[in-house]
């Protein structure tokens, strides 16, 4: 059950059905207090541990009995008694309702923000809010240009992962999609976290301060493509990008087969900036981006075979390709004079 939605989890999303057909789906924007009565009926709770020990009677027999373990505790939920994980007794709980408040905290910077899903995960080991920003990026001239902007709160109540809230573009409606939020924020870095010992007030204040840094940070971003789309480039222009873009070396130190893999490579950037992909930014500066990241990405050879070529080219894509981005960006901005 790749979406791990059990009978005892509940979600909603608005307007759009997730792939798994789960959940209530609702026409509008409900309130927070619809939401969470609909994702989150219930809370964390803390219960003592207690295991099988052999114990004295008062008449010196002894007996197999139960006796509370110190220094750890079980968080259960509140509705059905079900035991989410067994954690030492330092690890701070955060509730589902703290969850909300951060939420709504979030949702006060600004009327353009509004609940888009909400759920648990493996019988509510795993919780998320997601919210919706009323702010697509579109660059100038890129039909494909347009982004839905997103922020997640995710939390465990299983001691599985801490409570992070993230800036991203993913739909969370499962556990895959939570996983890939994950990633997602990991790499571009639009994420925080709090152990679960910090103060719900700590956590008001670093999420305020995360969606500002993320809005700042966007607003840049979306500045810098839309300059490099304004950008028209010469092809000559194009020419030198392919050529340094996937560098030659010196004559005496390239053998055929090195000279035929730069070659190859070279070609293949080309046929990119004449694919459907980059149709509308073939002209000018982002479209000489794209193309390098989309060869970084799709094209590049990839060394393994089977599952650790795959799992090469994933990391590679998608958790360590922010060198090159910056390297890509750099190397356009010498070219187009920007």
């Amino acid at each position: 059950m790749a979406h791990e939605l059990t009978d005892t989890d509940n979600m909603l999303s608005v307007r759009e059905m997730p792939w798994h057909g789960l959940g209530s789906v609702l026409p509008t924007e409900p309130t927070r207090a619809e939401a969470q009565a609909i994702a989150h009926p219930w809370e964390p709770v803390s219960a003592p541990v207690f295991a099988r020990e052999m114990q004295v009677t008062p008449t010196g027999d002894l007996v197999e009995g139960f006796g509370e373990v110190e220094g750890f505790q079980a968080i259960q939920r509140s509705d059905n008694g079900a035991t989410l994980s067994i954690t030492n007794d330092t690890y701070g709980i955060v509730k589902n309702d703290e969850m909300w408040d951060i939420a709504e905290a979030v949702g006060n910077l600004g009327t353009d923000i509004h609940i888009e899903t909400a759920g648990s995960l493996a019988g509510g080991k795993r919780v998320w809010v997601l919210l919706r920003f009323d702010e697509p990026i579109q660059i100038t001239g890129d039909e494909n240009g347009a982004t839905l902007p997103l922020f997640a709160l995710q939390n465990s109540h299983d001691g599985s992962s801490s409570f992070r809230g993230q800036a991203l573009n993913t739909r969370i409606v499962c556990a895959n999609t939570s996983a890939a939020a994950d990633i997602e924020a990991r790499k571009h870095g639009y994420e925080f976290r709090f152990r679960h010992s910090s103060k719900v007030t700590d956590r008001l204040e670093q999420a305020k301060e995360a969606v500002s840094m993320w809005r700042s940070g966007g607003a840049a971003w979306d500045r810098e493509k839309r300059i490099l789309a304004d950008t028209r480039i010469t092809a000559s222009q194009q020419i030198e990008f392919i050529e340094r873009f996937q560098p030659m070396p010196p004559e005496h130190l390239t053998t055929d087969r090195v000279r035929a893999n730069v070659e190859t490579a070279r070609s293949q950037v080309r046929e990119i900036l004449t694919s459907e992909t980059c149709a509308s930014i073939s002209d000018n500066a982002f479209g000489l981006f794209q193309a390098g990241i989309e060869w970084q990405q799709h094209f590049r050879a990839t060394k393994g075979t089977g599952r650790e070529r795959m799992e090469s080219h994933f990391k590679r894509s998608m958790l360590s390709d922010g060198r090159v981005r910056e390297d890509t960006l750099q190397l356009v901005r010498e070219i187009a004079l920007v």
